[in-house]
């Protein structure tokens, strides 16, 4: 019966003096002034840790120092956040630079286009299914087909020509759709004997409609001015 007595006896002595070793421990803690967030980092910034003695006792044991690691991997974040908002803003300008604000737009994009001899930047503000009358009086269907057809002028006859507009004339449809007419001029053409031809004058008839991406040609025809005889 001796015996287990004095064990409890031996056990409850020795958690008693844990319990008081632990709290004085914890009373050393609370006396010593807890150290800064900047010096645990090695910087000299405000910033105090929390008054609590387990997260302090961490960090006394395990304080927090900036390598050459940590600095080159937040380097490497910080170019590659860098890097996406470029290409964000260089896909804002791009989409922002293909739109038409108002009908008389595609007048200046088609001219800039035949100019360039770049038909596809013409073929940007065409819609889809657009329909396309040339001046031989050929029908075109399709995005597709009008610009093939522009592609391949500007192969042959108008590769050496340049061409002004005026008298832009804009006849409100609705809403969302008008009828523009103009005036060009194409210069620099040369003719089969090889000679400077003479200028070619005539009209343009678009009709647009907004998208949207913008104004949109859905159907142009062009006539060519002749001299009666």
């Amino acid at each position: 019966m001796g015996g287990p007595t004095a064990e409890r006896r031996e056990r409850s002595g020795q958690q008693r003096r844990y319990r008081e070793a632990r709290d004085a421990e914890a009373i050393r803690s609370d006396n010593e002034s807890p150290p800064s967030l900047g010096a645990a980092r090695g910087d000299p910034s405000d910033g105090r840790l929390p008054e609590n003695r387990f997260f302090y006792r961490l960090v006394r044991r395990q304080s927090y120092t900036v390598t050459p690691l940590h600095r080159r991997l937040q380097v490497d974040s910080l170019l590659r956040i860098a890097s996406l908002n470029v290409l964000m803003l260089l896909g804002f300008v791009s989409t922002a630079g293909a739109q038409t604000p108002s009908p008389d737009e595609v007048v200046d994009v088609f001219a800039r286009a035949w100019n360039a001899h770049n038909m596809k930047a013409f073929g940007d503000v065409l819609s889809d299914d657009a329909d396309w009358v040339t001046v031989a009086g050929a029908r075109l269907k399709g995005r597709t087909e009008i610009q093939a057809f522009l592609d391949k002028e500007h192969n042959g006859w108008a590769r050496t020509t340049s061409m002004s507009t005026k008298g832009v004339a804009i006849r409100v449809l609705g809403a969302d759709a008008a009828a523009v007419h103009f005036n060009w001029e194409i210069t620099g053409a040369i003719s089969r004997d090889g000679q400077p031809a003479a200028p070619s004058r005539g009209v343009n008839l678009f009709v647009v409609a907004k998208q949207a991406t913008g104004w949109r040609v859905v159907a142009g025809q062009v006539a060519i001015e002749r001299r009666m005889p």
